[in-house]
């Protein structure tokens, strides 16, 4: 049955008032990545301030914070030219992730786009000159290859010609040449590639991967004498950060790590590398000094700091954030301190919920990891928050989901399932040829930890998750249906076979290399796919998705509601015209929360 019209919220049950709720997005503003102008007086960086993603300048001795690029679509990306005059950086339309390459100059005026196509140009990068920016194009085949083009303007060239997708890459400091990240998945590989061509393999072994950050964003591998390169590698199971010189080969790598490392940084003056280390969720960065063989910390040991930059003049800028701060860039010069103010409001900081790490057993008995939140307020109903990714981890960061549903009185867990990353190749590889299967039974034991300890009733726990967590939550809510009495799923997919024929092309080489080939094995995709069991689905679903995603594209979400329509089953649907795998637009992220609150009001109440 459909028990409102299709898009409207439920009708919220009587209850307290939260005390932290989607409101208060209109006073706390996000923000991502960044880039330091030549003099190190000003960062331009991208956030919300102003309701929907756009680059901002602020200037790092006074405070002052004026917003760059005004434009009616989101501007992301940025970075400063050699010389400070102009940002570069890259929009798209309504989150469909074809973006342009852009430039303005520093000072502020009227954008110029250099690239005009409709393919996905995206993560501008200036030469050192300032005569080229690279960037990544999938023009040709669906392939993310790399290009070149005029800063001033003019035709761009294609450096690269891979049938696998070009990932992050980073100029060499004579700009002569470029060194990229080559492969999604397994056997990743680092090349360096010639202005006239000419390319050649850094690092490459089978079944090892090397990469230059893990992080798409603002790599800095070179030795200021472009002669050694900072690297992220697999080699040790445990991910660790090393230098390869590029003469000889040779290799140095940190000391023996306990945990995985990654976003190697090098110094300006060549004596320091930085690196994030993920300490069980908590992302330390520290600083190796080449010299010395000391490392010393530079974030705080508990929060989540990354994207560690180098600014000119030897401070270190990142992000950082922790469950009750939200993100923020901090600076390192002497000691650390933060640059921006994203909280225009006193937040209600006893009132959010600080989580603790647990481990519980799953069906195999192996040990997984899972960040639980359990409020001051709690009744006895609870949510299993499912990350993304599927490579990917929950942290302990700001998650504004998270706490507006700990704030309704819900006992949430986030568990940190197989196949996801912090954990080592290994742990990470444990989901291949089996995604929606081991990983989707960690969820369901989630909820069995949830009921052993007294924190939720067994008829009281609900399923929470977005992109592959969309797909995993919708995927056990029809396997494993006694275990759920309502189900969240933003931007999913379920149905595999339509999935990797639609989706983009770096998704799809991941999917047919972590799970196979669906018209090969029509019948373990058919196993995997929530759009074949929908019969079994007995927990009232909400589902929300944009109408232009292009990883998950809404076709996914049509098939599941046009199935369910008229079956007695029920489902409250929602998509957004304007939008793409995630609301950027600030009115569009306060009604995806106030939605999702309100359903679990209503199917899930605590009290």
């Amino acid at each position: 049955m459909w028990p409102r019209p299709m898009g409207s919220p439920g009708e919220s049950m009587a209850r307290p008032k939260p005390t932290f709720g989607p409101q208060v997005l209109k006073r706390i503003f996000l923000v991502g990545a960044f880039d330091p102008s030549p003099d190190a007086h000003t960062l331009a960086y991208t956030t919300n301030k102003s309701g929907l993603w756009s680059v901002h300048a602020l200037d790092v001795r006074t405070g002052r914070d004026r917003q760059l690029v005004r434009m009616k679509q989101a501007s992301l990306s940025p970075g400063f030219s050699p010389d400070g005059r102009w940002v570069a950086f890259h929009s798209d339309f309504n989150g469909d992730e074809n973006f342009d390459v852009f430039v303005i100059p520093a000072k502020g005026g009227r954008p110029r786009n250099l690239t005009k196509h409709p393919a996905d140009d995206r993560g501008p990068m200036w030469s050192p000159d300032g005569r080229w920016i690279a960037f990544t194009s999938n023009r040709v085949a669906d392939v993310d290859n790399l290009y070149v083009i005029p800063s001033k303007g003019g035709g761009p060239r294609r450096l690269t010609d891979h049938e696998e997708t070009v990932t992050e890459f980073a100029w060499r400091p004579d700009g002569g040449a470029l060194v990229y990240s080559l492969g999604v998945g397994d056997n990743k590989t680092v090349r360096l590639v010639d202005l006239d061509g000419r390319d050649r393999l850094v690092l490459g072994r089978p079944n090892v991967e090397y990469e230059l950050t893990g992080d798409v964003a603002d790599p800095q591998p070179f030795s200021p004498d472009g002669t050694r390169l900072a690297f992220a590698s697999s080699e040790k199971d445990v991910q660790d950060v090393g230098i390869v010189d590029l003469a000889t080969g040779a290799m140095r790598w940190l000391p023996p790590p306990s945990w995985e490392r990654s976003s190697p940084a090098w110094s300006p003056d060549g004596q320091e590398v930085a690196f994030v280390e993920n300490v069980d969720g908590n992302f330390v960065i520290r600083a190796w000094s080449l010299q010395s063989g000391r490392i010393r910390a530079i974030s705080p040991e508990q929060g989540v700091a990354y994207r560690p930059h180098w600014l000119p003049d030897g401070r270190l800028a990142f992000l950082y954030s922790e469950a009750r701060r939200p993100m923020e860039i901090w600076i390192a010069d002497g000691r650390a301190r933060r640059l921006t103010r994203s909280v225009r409001t006193r937040l209600p900081t006893a009132r959010l919920v600080r989580p603790t790490l647990v481990r519980y057993p799953s069906v195999d008995g192996r040990e997984i990891p899972a960040w639980l939140y359990v409020p001051q307020n709690r009744k006895r109903a609870a949510v299993v928050y499912i990350h993304g990714g599927p490579e990917a981890q929950s942290l302990n960061n700001f998650s504004a989901a998270i706490q507006f549903t700990a704030s309704r009185g819900y006992v949430v867990i986030a568990p940190n399932y197989r196949g996801g990353t912090g954990y080592g190749r290994s742990f990470k590889k444990l989901s291949d040829r089996d995604l929606g299967g081991g990983d989707r039974r960690d969820c369901v034991h989630a909820a069995k930890y949830l009921v052993d300890r007294g924190l939720a009733a067994r008829d009281r726990i609900g399923a929470f998750g977005g992109s592959y967590g969309g797909y995993l939550a919708m995927h056990t809510l029809t396997q494993d249906p006694d275990v759920w009495a309502a189900g969240v799923v933003i931007c999913g997919f379920f149905n595999w076979a339509t999935e990797i024929a639609n989706e983009r092309g770096f998704l799809k080489q991941w999917d047919h290399q972590k799970m196979g080939d669906p018209e090969k094995e029509p019948e373990f995709f058919a196993a995997r796919s929530p759009i074949y069991f929908l019969d079994r689905l007995r927990a009232p679903t909400l589902m929300i998705h944009g109408a232009l995603d292009p990883r998950c594209p809404v076709e996914e979400a049509h098939q599941v509601r046009d199935k369910l329509r008229g079956s007695g089953k029920t489902l409250v649907y929602h998509e957004y015209p304007d939008e793409g795998h995630s609301p950027r637009r600030l009115p569009n992220l306060i009604d995806m929360y106030t939605r999702c609150l309100a359903f679990l009001d209503e199917y899930l109440p605590v009290a």
